[in-house]
């Protein structure tokens, strides 16, 4: 029970909190004058500092990852066609491509 009386106060107290934010102070409403406020402190200056950094920091390490990937496995035609593996390139046995040729020298 003591949570249920936790919750319903927590929402009243929001209720009020809302509630005096919507009083008008001149031509603007106090929320308002508030978002400003915090909008133009120092801490909200270093916070969004911050954030511009995480997401140049994503940024490169996105870029970096992706040209990783490409240089790892290659996006060029040459490298991916059947039968190759980077420079290795894998081909029949000179028997079996005499074999083949007998074969089909045989079914004509």
């Amino acid at each position: 029970m003591p949570e249920v009386m936790f919750v319903v106060k927590s929402f009243i107290v929001s209720l009020l909190i809302v509630a005096a934010l919507q009083v008008k102070f001149g031509e603007r409403r106090l929320e308002a004058h508030t978002f400003d406020l915090i909008q133009s402190s120092v801490e909200a200056t270093g916070l969004q500092n911050i954030a511009q950094g995480g997401a140049l920091f994503l940024k490169n390490a996105g870029a970096s990852v992706s040209g990783f990937v490409s240089k790892t496995f290659g996006h060029d035609n040459q490298s991916q066609k059947a039968g190759r593996l980077g420079s290795l390139q894998i081909k029949r046995s000179a028997a079996y491509e005499k074999e083949q040729e007998n074969d089909e020298g045989s079914e004509e």
